[in-house]
């Protein structure tokens, strides 16, 4: 793997700090879906301290039931640490859960650059969060959407 030269010394640390976990698959029920809005899913616990998520690739799978969700809009589905408003791996709503057949979308995750300093409680012992990013609840849906995130855990110093 090669990284831009300013970015090579932390991501060789990162690295040699990485525990490799397997895919998490995580299923989000059409009650859990309507209510994305005001109470975001738990896609991963905290970790515990000095212990961060890393995650860089999501997929995500609808499973229609009979009906479709409505209030859909322009909104985003976006995974976030817990605490912080920056979103990772947003997908538009619209096109998505407003189908009436089986749907999947995949994105990698693209993380806050690094060539800036960040603050390291913005991962560290976070929980990693899913939710509507702004509007009205979806309605009327009973299908289900299934989240499989490429993840790792980082052990920091």
């Amino acid at each position: 793997m090669s990284y831009p030269t300013e970015d090579a010394a932390f991501y060789s640390w990162w690295n040699s700090r990485k525990i490799i976990v397997d895919g998490a698959v995580i299923r989000i029920t059409a009650a859990q879906i309507k209510t994305l809005n005001a109470s975001p899913v738990v896609l991963l616990q905290a970790p515990g301290a000095g212990l961060a998520w890393h995650f860089d690739h999501v997929t995500y799978q609808y499973k229609f039931g009979t009906a479709a969700f409505g209030n859909v809009g322009n909104a985003d589905l976006r995974i976030y640490y817990e605490g912080t408003p920056t979103t990772y791996s947003p997908i538009n709503s619209l096109g998505f859960l407003d189908q009436i057949i089986d749907m999947v979308a995949a994105n990698t995750i693209i993380l806050p650059t690094l060539a800036s300093p960040r603050g390291q409680s913005i991962c560290e012992n976070q929980r990693v969060m899913l939710q509507k990013n702004a509007g009205p609840e979806y309605s009327l849906g009973d299908g289900e959407l299934y989240v499989t995130m490429s993840v790792s855990l980082h052990r920091f110093s």
